[in-house]
């Protein structure tokens, strides 16, 4: 069944009648705002999200933390809602849906490195806006980041650890990020 077949077969049911596999459907294809099915109406906010980070990241005013909170709430969506079975099984199953859909659907590793870091990021982004994370605890690494659109890869680890001690913080500490290369991975999901 193409694109349109499966369309025109959802809207001619009642939403109760709807699959988990065609609510989806709606929810990761339709790009409008909303889908009249017989007897009501579905939302789905994960295209406005998108179209929202793509106006945001070409503004001015807007392009530096709009679009990367917005990536983190797209990725935390996905990550809640959707696995794949085609790989093995996230290994905490209790782990933060944003976690879990860098490993489902960005081919990040199962909390490797790199996702630690954008966890780490995203915490302290949208929390503080200050684009540090200190560890709470000893295992827990902390973090400088410093977004750098200019990078060819989406991070760039620090060539020493930092240990949270602003006494201590050198520039060779610092987690470089790309931005953009952020913004793509939640776009192309």
């Amino acid at each position: 069944m193409n694109y349109q077949e499966f369309h025109n077969a959802i809207k001619n049911k009642p939403f109760t009648d709807l699959s988990l596999k065609e609510l989806a459907f709606v929810h990761l294809n339709y790009h409008r705002d909303w889908l009249r099915v017989k007897g009501g109406t579905l939302c789905s906010n994960l295209s406005l999200v998108i179209r929202e980070i793509r106006h945001a990241k070409f503004q001015t005013y807007s392009r530096s933390f709009l679009p990367v909170a917005a990536a983190f709430t797209v990725l935390d969506q996905i990550g809640f809602c959707y696995s794949r079975s085609d790989i093995p099984v996230f290994s905490n199953s209790d782990a933060s849906p944003i976690k879990k859909s860098l490993y489902y659907f960005c081919g990040l590793g199962d909390n490797d490195r790199d996702t630690k870091a954008l966890y780490a990021m995203r915490n302290s982004f949208l929390h503080t806006s200050s684009l540090l994370s200190k560890g709470k605890w000893s295992n827990q690494p902390s973090y400088n980041f410093v977004f750098y659109r200019y990078l060819n890869i989406l991070i760039q680890h620090p060539l020493s650890d930092w240990d949270g001690d602003f006494n201590t913080l050198k520039l060779e500490m610092t987690t470089y990020i790309n931005p953009e290369r952020l913004i793509e991975l939640t776009e192309n999901r």
